[in-house]
């Protein structure tokens, strides 16, 4: 991913949440609460990433999962009026339909879209799962 996609990313973010403020001030005030925590996120995956020493296209991609975590909490809202999980859907399978369906990652790279959208479906998971693919490697987590 370049920085003009990331860039893109980013404006598409921004874009896509304006279009969830057309509720209640309530409604208003919990979507605003998502758009700064993700800012937030954004913000210390920035640092994290410069104090891992990340190259700047890890930087990229570790910057987009940041942006996109949580795109599912915005429909899931809308739909809901809940950031449940347990009272409505799970918002990171959501954020994947989002993803899909807007076709956000279509031009990335195919190994650097699917390790975005393999951050973003497992983000919210206690661990996580013991074995899964990405590309065409298998990626093990390390023994405890």
């Amino acid at each position: 991913m370049n920085q003009a996609q990331l860039d893109e990313l980013h404006l598409w973010f921004e874009n896509f949440v304006q279009t969830y403020n057309d509720i209640d001030e309530e409604g208003f005030r919990n979507i605003l609460l998502k758009v700064e925590h993700t800012r937030n996120v954004c913000e210390n995956m920035a640092l994290l990433a410069a104090e891992e020493g990340l190259t700047p296209d890890e930087a990229r991609i570790a910057d987009a999962v940041a942006l996109l975590h949580d795109v599912g909490r915005f429909p899931q809202f809308r739909r809901w009026r809940t950031f449940r999980d347990s009272d409505s859907d799970n918002h990171a399978r959501l954020g994947i339909e989002v993803l899909r369906e807007q076709g956000l990652l279509k031009d990335i790279p195919e190994t650097e879209r699917l390790l975005i959208e393999e951050a973003v479906r497992f983000h919210n998971l206690l661990a996580p799962p013991l074995r899964f693919r990405i590309a065409d490697s298998t990626v093990h987590p390390p023994d405890p």
